[in-house]
């Protein structure tokens, strides 16, 4: 009999059985076509490696501007809010 298919979508467990065959040519060959699909990858794949260029600068000066305006100008304001939104953009690159 055979088996029913799972409705579930494939999670980390399916990717890394399938990776497991891979050879090192193959494996470089995969993060090259991960790294050429988005800009995301990109900066996940160079904050990853430590490319030199702080990729993250731009979010930390957008954070700076929010949470520590310059009062000089009148259109900055504290704002915890945009804060929050720049904090949780989609960058999801963390150094372990």
């Amino acid at each position: 009999m055979p088996r029913k298919r799972s409705s579930r979508k494939p999670g980390w467990g399916f990717i890394k059985d399938q990776t497991a065959s891979f050879d090192r040519s193959r494996l470089v060959e995969l993060i090259h076509d991960l790294y050429d699909s988005s800009q995301e990858n990109k900066i996940f794949l160079h904050t990853r490696f430590d490319c030199g260029d702080d990729v993250l600068a731009p979010y930390k000066k957008k954070l700076k501007r929010v949470l520590n305006p310059d009062h000089f100008r009148s259109d900055q304001g504290v704002s915890v809010s945009k804060a929050r939104r720049i904090y949780e953009q989609p960058v999801h690159i963390r150094k372990e």
